[in-house]
């Protein structure tokens, strides 16, 4: 198996990876909220928060890395659906680390603070972030999939479509 190969297939495990850290997140996140009492909730958010830096972070740097690294080595270079793969996932990357994953962690404190229902705002919340976070991670799935160019009006407005559709789920009540 020659370095690219290899790449390759380090690359699009750790994706999958990553895609399923986004909607595992927004699906326990539905199930919790419509099944879940308050303590479920929080202990659900608990093992999401877990599994995100231990698990799901290290394969969106993963991802990210051994992008680069095939983008680099790769006789046609950065090419723009590259470029935009890894601009939307270094997005995500840095989304969760400074938005996602502190707002998981104030709820967990929240609620052992002054209670689990007193939590509830804050898993609110980031349910809300994480629907958008997977909008995101679609985005950057249909860059990987249409790998559109700079002039590829259609393929740039769908992915733009992508994004306020995600926004707007996430955001608007």
């Amino acid at each position: 198996m020659d370095i690219r190969l290899a790449l390759a297939f380090l690359h699009v495990a750790a994706s999958l990876v990553w895609i399923s850290g986004g909607v595992s997140t927004v699906l326990t996140g539905v199930l919790r909220k419509a099944r879940a009492s308050a303590d479920e909730q929080v202990a659900q958010l608990q093992s999401l928060t877990y599994l995100g830096i231990h698990f799901f972070f290290p394969a969106t740097v993963v991802a990210v890395g051994s992008g680069l690294a095939l983008v680099y080595i790769s006789p046609k270079g950065w090419e723009p659906f590259a470029v935009l793969g890894l601009l939307g996932a270094a997005a995500t990357l840095a989304f969760n680390a400074l938005i996602l994953h502190p707002t998981g962690r104030r709820a967990v404190a929240v609620a052992k603070k002054r209670g689990t229902i007193a939590a509830l705002i804050e898993l609110k919340r980031f349910s809300r972030l994480a629907k958008f976070d997977l909008a995101l991670r679609v985005a950057v799935v249909a860059i990987m999939i249409l790998k559109p160019e700079w002039t590829d009006y259609g393929a740039l407005s769908a992915l733009a479509a992508i994004l306020a559709i995600g926004a707007l789920v996430s955001f608007a009540d």
